[in-house]
């Protein structure tokens, strides 16, 4: 007697309603045990049956919540119903896309953006005693420093653009996670990442100290997600950033035992404050 065929089984999946074809299986006769070969992401899942010669019946549908295995020790609630959700949308959020580093989603490109795990790390330091994670993807991000100095935006698969904000909320992240831990080992193995990047920004002043010149070809500059930002030539949360960089990199200096590089960040960081934005070449 000839076997009749089982038809295909796709599977859609969507953070929204809009969902996308993520897998394709081709049936046998009778049952079926099926498994995605990775990952998948979705709030929404729809299963669509083609050339199917029997009814399908779905016995069983079962989903694995994969995540970096945090320990749980921080929690938080008020009277405020608002707030309480604000935190769990906030841990809920670290969590899901806390895998093998910090990842700005869970499944679209599962990339460490250097910002976004700023972000989360200090979630990370509300709701857990285990911050591994926190000092991996810092490392990470050390390990993909640019010849220049630079680091990346994300990794460890590079972006085409630069993005020079993010290079200070690398050390943003580093003081925070050393003054949360007081990891010594950590700041000597990352000193010389932060060496080169004082380097490269100051590579970037122009001639009043200010960062200059960010609007180049094949850089974003960030700040923030709003069209409205001006961002031409000398930006102005940019020249902020880079005084903070260099007077966080000072402070961390003198714990390294670098006192004569953290003088040296200081007095630039002093220039800066001396600057008159009226006497700024270009200012009028």
């Amino acid at each position: 007697m000839k076997r009749r065929k089982g038809g295909v089984l796709q599977l859609y999946c969507g953070e929204s309603l809009e969902v996308s074809l993520t897998d394709t299986y081709l049936l046998r006769p009778g049952e079926n045990l099926l498994e995605p070969f990775g990952r998948r992401a979705f709030r929404y899942l729809k299963l669509a049956a083609m050339a199917t010669p029997v009814p399908l019946r779905v016995q069983r549908l079962e989903m694995e919540f994969v995540r970096y295995p945090f320990t749980e020790a921080g929690s938080f609630r008020c009277s405020d119903e608002r707030l309480n959700q604000i935190w769990e949308t906030g841990r809920y959020t670290t969590f899901v896309n806390s895998q093998h580093h910090f990842e700005d989603c869970p499944y679209r490109e599962a990339a460490l953006w250097v910002a976004d795990a700023v972000i989360m790390a200090k979630v990370v330091y509300q709701v857990s005693d285990d911050s591994a994670l926190v000092r991996k993807s810092l490392l990470q991000g050390a390990r993909i420093q640019n010849e220049d100095g630079s680091i990346p935006g994300n990794g460890p698969v590079r972006n085409s653009f630069m993005l020079p904000d993010f290079c200070a909320h690398w050390l943003f992240g580093v003081k925070a996670y050393y003054d949360y831990s007081h990891d010594k080992s950590f700041l000597e193995e990352i000193w010389p990442t932060i060496v080169c990047l004082a380097r490269w920004f100051a590579d970037q002043e122009d001639e009043t100290g200010l960062f200059a010149r960010a609007d180049r070809d094949g850089w974003w500059c960030f700040i923030d997600w709003s069209d409205d930002i001006e961002r031409k030539d000398r930006v102005t949360a940019l020249s902020c950033f880079y005084y903070k960089f260099l007077m966080t990199a000072a402070s961390l200096a003198d714990t390294a035992g670098e006192p004569v590089f953290g003088k040296e960040l200081e007095e630039r960081a002093k220039k800066d404050e001396s600057i008159d934005p009226k006497n700024a070449p270009g200012a009028g």
